[in-house]
């Protein structure tokens, strides 16, 4: 294999990603199996199942063993990210949290500060400075 050819695996993932993609493929549809892959791709069974075991690691693909590979719901993804506060965090390891600020102003809100609060331009916030600590040790600024 030359430096600039893709392996045959990530050849045929980029295939079934691409057809996911272009809605060929759509959520819950079943993606060829690995025996299907090796007839249609002329590929070993384990370069099919490398591609399949990539997507699935992705989060392209759901498998069930037994019944197949099927495209992901896509939406369900996009919620994956769960953001704790430190205090939480540090509570659920069974530690004890504490905060000081460190400093505290008054200031107008503009550009970013201002679209991301969803205020007017000017508008009065508060802007502070705040040291987390874990049993009474600095964790976060």
């Amino acid at each position: 294999m030359s430096a600039g050819t893709k392996p045959r695996y990530r050849e045929l993932k980029d295939d079934i990603i691409a057809r996911i993609s272009a809605g060929e493929l759509r959520s819950r549809d079943r993606v060829p199996s690995e025996n299907e892959l090796v007839d249609s791709h002329g590929v070993s069974r384990m370069t099919a199942n490398r591609a399949l075991r990539e997507l699935h690691a992705e989060g392209y693909v759901e498998r069930v063993a037994g019944v197949g590979t099927f495209v992901a719901d896509m939406r369900a993804t996009s919620n994956v990210l769960e953001v704790r506060s430190i205090a939480d965090e540090i509570e659920l390891r069974g530690h004890r949290h504490s905060a000081r600020v460190l400093r505290m102003s008054r200031q107008r809100a503009r550009g970013e500060v201002a679209r991301s609060l969803q205020l007017e331009a000017g508008s009065g916030v508060f802007h502070l400075l705040v040291v987390h600590e874990e049993n009474g040790k600095p964790v976060q600024l």
